[in-house]
């Protein structure tokens, strides 16, 4: 979310499905952390679609 790579709301389902993924691990039989599974399609389908391309500038080379 710091990085602001991925849209706010996609990385704040994330973040609240590994939060419930956690929770599900303790409590047995709680079922499938479906919030995590939508945030993991959704940054999917971003990334597939968004142009990035050009908004990446690279490093300058570092000299010895």
């Amino acid at each position: 979310m710091r990085a602001r790579v991925f849209p706010r709301d996609a990385a704040v389902l994330l973040v609240i499905g590994g939060v419930i993924g956690l929770l599900i691990a303790v409590v047995p039989g709680a079922g499938a952390p479906l919030a995590l599974a939508l945030a993991v399609a959704w940054m999917g389908m971003w990334l597939l679609r968004s142009d990035r391309g050009g908004q990446v500038e690279p490093l300058p080379p570092r000299r010895r």
